[in-house]
């Protein structure tokens, strides 16, 4: 649970900062104080939750470290994921081309995984033995708009468009968020998501570990 910590909060802004995108080191520290308040309120032990950015850097370094090989769950998680990527692009309909540009999202995802995580865990994640020619393609789109996005935080008024953006909501959250609880509905006898599963300690709901 403590490496989750640098895992979601670290691991996912770093790989903004691989692909060019530029953060204040204020944005950095802002975001350790994020996740290790979540990790508080999931009871992770106070001397394991990193108190500035640079030490959820060294947490994460020394899981990559230390960690095991694939569990026998890799694979089902690997299925699971699928089965929302799915779920979530059939939200969506492209007419008469839909098939071609899903292929081509699959495609793009699966260079990007070969990417971020090298040849073995592209292949594992993926099923394939490399990135096709779109694959390859995607981190280059990826770095362009991460530039455009260092552009625009140039540009007077950033402030007041994120304020905007933020007053809107996310479209993608919103769209994933609908197909991911129906898709939670149908694979849990119609009862779908909750979102209570931290309400409670593991110990008040009989279970350990």
């Amino acid at each position: 649970m403590s490496g989750g910590i640098a895992s979601f909060g670290v691991a996912n802004l770093m790989y903004d900062i691989n692909y060019g995108r530029h953060y204040d080191y204020r944005d950095l520290e802002d975001l350790n104080i994020f996740w290790s308040y979540i990790g508080h309120i999931l009871g992770i032990r106070e001397a394991m939750i990193p108190r500035t950015f640079g030490e959820a850097v060294e947490l994460l370094d020394y899981g990559y470290a230390v960690m095991e090989p694939p569990s026998e769950f890799s694979e089902a998680l690997n299925d699971v994921s699928e089965m929302m990527l799915n779920t979530l692009m059939d939200k969506v309909r492209v007419p008469l081309i839909d098939t071609r540009v899903k292929s081509a999202l699959h495609q793009t995802l699966h260079g990007l995984h070969f990417f971020i995580g090298g040849t073995f865990l592209g292949k594992r994640i993926t099923g394939t033995l490399e990135p096709t020619r779109i694959g390859r393609v995607a981190p280059k789109l990826i770095t362009a708009q991460a530039r455009l996005a260092n552009l625009d935080r140039r540009i007077p008024g950033y402030w007041k468009r994120a304020d905007r953006r933020r007053a809107n909501g996310d479209t993608y959250w919103a769209v994933m968020h609908d197909a991911f609880t129906k898709l939670a509905a149908e694979q849990d006898g119609g009862r779908g998501p909750t979102f209570a599963h931290h309400d409670q300690r593991v110990e008040a709901l009989g279970t350990t570990g």
